[in-house]
Parts: C-alpha cells; structure tokens; sequence
C-alpha cells in the first residue's frame, strides 16, 4: 500500500489539480501557472545522489530512493523531483524534493493543501495542525489502511525565495505514517523524532 500511495502523492506536488495547479506545481517567473505536466518519471537511484537524506540512515530497515524531472530536458525542465520512501519497524516516510527549474518557482503551501485531496485514505475531518519542528510545517491526521485506522503527518518546508515573486525554489515535503492501530494522533515527540532525521542543506 506505501508504495502505491506515494505514486498519488508524488502526482499531488508535481501535477495539481484543476484550479490548483499554481498551489502545488511549478509556476512560471511572470506568474502564469505553467501547464499540467506529465508525471516525473523518478528512476531508481543512490540515496547518496540526492540533496535531501534520512539520517541516521541504520534507524530504517529499507530506504529506496528514486530522481527525476517534469518537462523539456537537461537543467531546463519545470522541476526536478526526487524520492525517498523508508519503513522501520512501526511505521513508514516518504520525502519529496521539488526543485524549481529556470524561470519557475513553487507558491507556498501547507501539508493539508499538499496532500488531503489526493489521500483517499486520509479520513474526513480528521486533520489538525500539529506542532512544526525544524522549520517544516505539520498537519496531523488519521488513515484507513485495509479497514485499519493508523495516525499519520504530513510535512512541508519552502526555501531559496524567488526575488519579485511569492514563491521558493525548494520545496520538501511528505508523509509519515504509523503501522499500527490507534485512536491517538502521532505525538508531538514522535513528530520531532522523525522530521529532525530529514537532512539536508538547502535551508
């Protein structure tokens, strides 16, 4: 099931949706919604290719990693987008980094609005805000996974401003998920533990 769902999520943050598409895909410098893209096609690669990482990289027992892009070829496509799903023995991330290409940049937005409309699994009404760390913002939520109801996160952090717009180069973003039943939201200890794993230094 993680697998299958980060495949929805990565459609989330690189294509939009109708009305959407300025919010969570790439925008052009002049402020035009670039047009919906096809999906970034991400190919397996080294965790150590990347500029965003899980550290310490032994808490996981599976970490893949997988890179690609949206649009046109080389360092001109609308953005570059990278991967990295990993489980431990309770529980499951997936990190997304979106990096604007020339003449683009990302507007703004909150986990929820990443992520709540593409989640079927994400149950209605359940989403709160919850204590950020690091600089990422956070919104708890509840999923139903096989009948099973599981607390979960969703995270996101901008950065790298595009000077006369409203919007960053850089974007991380994600989900975390616990595997195991329960009617409690992901404690706000739990949060800080695994969003303080993500490393990287583009902030």
């Amino acid at each position: 099931m993680p697998h299958k769902l980060t495949q929805l999520l990565a459609g989330a943050l690189l294509l939009g949706a109708a009305g959407t598409a300025a919010a969570l895909g790439p925008v052009r410098s002049a402020g035009d919604a670039a047009p919906l893209l096809q999906l970034a096609e991400l190919k397996s690669t080294s965790c150590d290719n990347l500029k965003v990482h899980l550290e310490p990289a032994g808490d996981f027992r599976k970490i893949e990693c997988s890179k690609g892009q949206t649009g046109y070829g080389g360092e001109t496509g609308w953005s570059m987008a990278a991967k990295i799903f990993a489980t431990d023995a309770i529980s499951w991330i997936v990190v997304f980094h979106d990096e604007a290409g020339v003449q683009t940049y990302f507007e703004r937005a909150g986990p929820q609005t990443l992520f709540e409309d593409w989640m079927d699994e994400a149950i209605d009404g359940s989403w709160t805000m919850g204590t950020g760390a690091n600089g990422y913002a956070v919104s708890r939520f509840f999923a139903k996974f096989d009948g099973v109801k599981v607390p979960c996160f969703a995270f996101s952090r901008y950065g790298s401003h595009v000077s006369g717009t409203s919007g960053y180069r850089q974007r991380v973003a994600g989900v975390y998920c616990e595997e195991i039943t329960s009617e409690q939201p992901v404690t706000a200890e739990r949060t800080k533990e695994m969003i303080g794993k993500i490393k990287t230094k583009l902030f």
